[in-house]
């Protein structure tokens, strides 16, 4: 199977799961608070998930995949962008 689609099948499956979830959360709350929002939930969430403790390293490293990353997608677009310029006469 393509990674792209097994990726992008993943993700669904991520989302589908949340929903499932946050549908759930509510349905038990809804007793004592009939009115919950998805941002009531996300808010629960981040008070009741506990978070990962990154050392400086971790944390660099981090940050350092995500600049990389986005440099590759900004670098990917403008190839594209610059192949379909030349193929449609707008650069010799």
């Amino acid at each position: 199977m393509n990674t792209r689609l097994q990726a992008e099948g993943d993700g669904i499956i991520t989302l589908l799961l949340a929903m499932l979830f946050l549908l759930r959360l509510k349905r038990k709350l809804a007793p004592k608070a009939p009115m919950l929002t998805l941002k009531d939930s996300v808010e629960i969430l981040k008070i009741v998930m506990p978070k990962k403790k990154l050392s400086f390293e971790e944390a660099a490293e981090l940050i350092y995949k995500k600049h990389l990353n986005r440099f590759r997608t900004r670098n990917c677009r403008l190839q594209k962008k610059q192949i379909w310029l030349k193929g449609n006469g707008f650069l010799a």
